[in-house]
């Protein structure tokens, strides 16, 4: 699962820092809505587990380059 593995990439990098940055050019099937579901389950898993420290997620990917903010 592509998007799990990037939801949880971004949660990771959230424990540690409010804004993070994810480079997914070279990950093979990546789409601009699998980054964006990726972004979304992040923000929710750390709602639940109560660790909102992430604030904004920028994603980059061959034909894509957005922000996703909290």
């Amino acid at each position: 699962d592509i998007g799990g593995a990037v939801s949880r990439r971004i949660y990771e990098a959230g424990r540690q820092a409010p804004n993070v940055i994810i480079d997914v050019r070279k990950q093979a099937g990546m789409t601009k809505e699998i980054a964006e579901n990726a972004a979304e389950r992040a923000f929710l898993l750390q709602k639940r587990t109560g660790n909102e420290r992430l604030k904004e997620v920028r994603l980059l990917g061959v034909d894509f380059d957005f922000t996703v903010k909290k």
